[in-house]
């Protein structure tokens, strides 16, 4: 009865083929009936039909795997022109020097930092004794993050490669230069020689004494863990305020003790970028907003909100750029100063926008917005003021090594205006803008190692 073959079979279907070719090789007649109805259970076609079904979807599953790697490793061919055009971009976009920061001295001299992800230089402009000269000095193999003037013989530097370094004001020579525990983000000094500097991890490094020689060891103190403290402010000697975060700290500059803490903004993105001090309280712009905020030095209260996106840009409007996130706002603040009892925010478009404080009653103010001004098609980075209240003028840094400087106005009894509409242009630096708007001096301004200026009324 062929029992070993029949043993041997695994499917169904080979056992009815087999079964179908054994009546051929059968001659006991009473055996092929005893295997014809004492077979026990088979397997009916509903059976076979199921398992068939589930086979196919399986070959089904299998092509559609196979067709959607095949489509998107055609999709990925199809834009690796634009993906590299796109890296090219991105990479000689961070490889382009942009003013970081500025600093101004109780001399009227401006530092001015350079940097792109991983170098850096600095740019001294004495623009109160000689406005057409500068030098460029010091080169850095990393980003310079944050300057400020520590007394009139020292000015600090802070880089992203965690370095705190020293030069002196007078001859432009570095002191001396230490490692901290992270990297550097923002710094200020006191006039008696204390010194705060804000790092990536949530720490002020405090120096009780630094000096052209002496270096210290610092103290640290912790703001808030895992979130960088991106900009400092000192008040009356007495506060320091601290944007860490969405939040704002106020902690006793001598022992550190918190006074107060608030939320700017309920977005955590939304970082606090920018603190300046005024006569009525200390102004701050969050990152990638376009909206300043004016807080109270002594009860810390808002006082004042004005979004300076509401302000006619004369019928003209930079482009969104690629992402539609809030850092592609062209209407963010970028940079924000008090000169003069005057508001500047200068915009991720390219804006500088001047506010006059207007008083109120009960201690209140309002902003008066003035014409705005396209200086250029990138991020306005900083904006600095003179010291000195016989000349005054502001600097402000769009791109590259373009500054705008400007100075106030007098009517006929001697009274400055509030308009600043007389600005002086100058290139510091050998790498030309490429803003249209001043394309047709571009002549003037590829000349290496000079500064080039020119006067232009608006």
């Amino acid at each position: 009865m062929n029992k070993s073959n029949l043993l041997r079979l695994g499917d169904p279907i080979s056992l009815l083929g087999r079964l179908k070719l054994m009546s051929r090789l059968m001659y006991n007649g009473d055996a092929l009936l005893q295997t014809a109805f004492d077979l026990g259970k088979f397997y009916g076609r509903s059976f076979i039909d199921r398992r068939r079904e589930f086979h196919l979807a399986v070959q089904r599953k299998a092509t559609r795997q196979q067709m959607t790697r095949v489509t998107s490793l055609r999709d990925t061919l199809t834009r690796s022109k634009s993906i590299r055009d796109t890296v090219r971009r991105v990479q000689s976009r961070a490889n382009t020097l942009v003013w970081e920061c500025a600093a101004v001295t109780s001399s009227d001299v401006v530092w001015l930092c350079q940097g792109s992800h991983d170098t850096g230089r600095l740019a001294v402009l004495p623009l109160a004794l000689d406005p057409e000269s500068a030098f460029l000095e010091h080169q850095f193999g990393s980003r310079i993050t944050c300057i400020a003037e520590l007394n009139s013989d020292v000015v600090l530097v802070g880089t992203l490669s965690w370095s705190l370094v020293a030069f002196s004001s007078q001859t432009g020579q570095e002191l001396w230069s230490m490692l901290l525990t992270d990297s550097l983000l923002s710094l200020t000094c006191s006039g008696s020689g204390q010194t705060y500097v804000g790092l990536a991890d949530g720490t002020i490094a405090y120096f009780e004494k630094l000096s052209d020689s002496e270096m210290g060891e610092p103290q640290k103190i912790t703001v808030q863990d895992g979130l960088p403290v991106m900009c400092l402010l000192l008040v009356n000697e007495q506060d320091l305020w601290c944007g860490c975060g969405n939040s704002i700290f106020v902690l006793n500059a001598l022992n550190f003790e918190e006074h107060a803490t608030w939320k700017t903004d309920q977005t955590a993105r939304r970082g606090v970028a920018k603190l300046a001090l005024g006569k009525h309280g200390v102004w701050s712009a969050t990152r990638g907003s376009s909206a300043i905020k004016l807080w109270h030095l002594k009860s810390f209260e808002l006082i004042l909100e004005h979004d300076c996106s509401s302000v006619s840009y004369q019928g003209i409007k930079s482009p969104q750029r690629e992402g539609g996130s809030a850092l592609s706002n062209p209407e963010r603040i970028t940079a924000l100063t008090i000169a003069h009892d005057t508001v500047w925010v200068g915009t991720g478009g390219g804006w500088v926008v001047t506010f006059s404080i207007q008083d109120k009653v009960g201690g209140y103010c309002s902003l008066h917005p003035l014409m705005p001004h396209r200086i250029s098609d990138e991020a306005v980075r900083c904006i600095v003021s003179s010291r000195n209240t016989t000349v005054r003028y502001v600097l402000t840094c769009p791109n590259q090594g373009l500054c705008m400087l400007w100075h106030p106005e007098h009517d006929e009894k001697g009274k400055e205006e509030v308009v600043w509409p007389s600005v002086q242009v100058m290139m510091v630096t050998r790498y030309s803008t490429s803003s249209s708007f001043f394309s047709q001096k571009k002549s003037r301004m590829d000349i290496p190692g000079r500064v080039v200026n020119w006067q232009h009324k608006l």
